[in-house]
């Protein structure tokens, strides 16, 4: 074979690997959450973060886990929370946290509210259940600000509160089912196919 084609080549190779380094990105690293020894398990720096278990609780009146950061992702991995069923402690409480992201789990048994997001949060794929037991009640998903999205959820069984509950209308919900609650949803706007009870949502 000529040089020139044996150059070429090495060319066009070398021009690929470069193409394919500068387009790569760094991936997020994710930190796992490791039960800790008293809860709530704090979240106090912006990241993504991973269960790697079930958090089977008896704590009555703090949170499971508490974000106090802005711009955390927590991804449940299919594992779930599970309360004492009393008391007045909430799931994953991120109330004062704007950005926040809970998706892919279950929370059960919490004598508060489920999950409580801040502005702009976003709960994906979560089933919320059995929740708000305490005598105070509390909601099965729940946000404490404008800009939320509740997408792809399921929120019931709670004698004592919302299936959803949002600040206002600049909150969102779509593709959910939300029945057996004392109430179904209070505010936000349906962007769609959700279904409360028998029937879809007006």
């Amino acid at each position: 074979m000529r040089r020139g084609g044996i150059g070429t080549i090495i060319g066009v190779a070398g021009m690929a690997a470069l193409i394919i380094a500068l387009g790569a990105r760094p991936v997020a690293a994710q930190t796992k959450l490791k039960r800790p020894l008293t809860f709530p398990l704090k979240v106090t720096k912006s990241g993504s973060y991973v269960m790697g278990e079930n958090f089977i609780v008896g704590a009555t009146t703090v949170p499971v886990i508490k974000v106090t950061a802005n711009d955390v992702t927590i991804d449940m991995m299919g594992f779930s929370i599970q309360g004492p069923g009393k008391g007045t402690g909430i799931g994953i409480d991120a109330t004062t946290s704007t950005d926040v992201t809970i998706q892919n789990g279950a929370i059960t048994g919490m004598g508060g509210s489920g999950i409580v997001v801040g502005p702009n949060g976003v709960v994906r794929n979560v089933r919320s259940y059995g929740n708000g037991t305490g005598s105070g009640g509390g909601n099965r998903i729940a946000c404490a600000g404008s800009g939320c999205l509740v997408i792809g959820s399921i929120a019931n069984g709670n004698a004592k509160g919302n299936g959803l509950n949002f600040a206002d209308t600049t909150d969102g919900y779509q593709n959910n089912i939300i029945f057996d609650n004392m109430g179904t949803v209070s505010s936000g706007t349906n962007m769609g196919n959700n279904v409360c009870g028998t029937i879809l949502c007006p």
